[in-house]
């Protein structure tokens, strides 16, 4: 269901102009750093948060952009870092600044194979659907927006461990690839 192309995958930059990157912080294995700026959607909000993952490779470790949320208002509930709670994850918050301003400046100037290699590719990580949630019904709403494609917010009510009601929201962002739509997964939102 992803885009096969990394143009696909990664999309026009929904930034117009380099947005102000502030408040870099980490806890352990993961980082966020919060932008301001305006977007080439309007539609979009002009804050948000780059969530970054601490990957090992080749023997270096290296902060990754794993995912991207545009909000008016973080939700309570974001499993975000709020600070950077000990010495060490404090010393992280230079290379995590670094690494977001690199992927932002790959992704204005449209250089996809950079902005692959600054992405933490969550969804290639294998992992077991949890069977304590049940999907009981989804409403979506779809809407054509100027990164060419499609935003798709949805809310969706779950029943957890067979009893407890819980609502979920977010946006999934399509492109048309072929003759079938693709999601977007480094601007995929969900929030409990």
């Amino acid at each position: 269901m992803l885009p096969t192309s990394l143009a696909n995958l990664y999309g026009p930059c929904p930034f117009d102009g380099a947005p102000q990157l502030n408040n870099p912080r980490a806890d352990t294995r993961t980082g966020a750093i919060d932008f301001q700026g305006a977007s080439v959607d309007r539609s979009l909000p002009s804050r948000g948060t780059m969530v970054m993952r601490l990957v090992e490779q080749d023997g270096l470790r290296a902060w990754r952009v794993r995912q991207i949320y545009w909000y008016t208002e973080l939700p309570p509930d974001a499993e975000i870092p709020d600070h950077s709670p000990t010495e060490a994850d404090r010393a992280q918050e230079p290379a995590l600044q670094q690494a977001a301003t690199e992927f932002v400046q790959a992704w204005l100037s449209a250089d996809y194979q950079i902005m692959d290699g600054l992405t933490f590719h969550w969804w290639e990580v294998p992992r077991a659907a949890p069977r304590w949630i049940r999907m009981r019904s989804v409403n979506l709403e779809a809407r054509a927006h100027s990164l060419n494609g499609l935003r798709v917010d949805f809310v969706a009510s779950l029943r957890v461990a067979r009893i407890i009601p819980k609502s979920v929201r977010g946006n999934l962002w399509l492109v048309q690839e072929g003759n079938q739509w693709r999601v977007r997964p480094v601007s995929f939102s969900l929030w409990f």
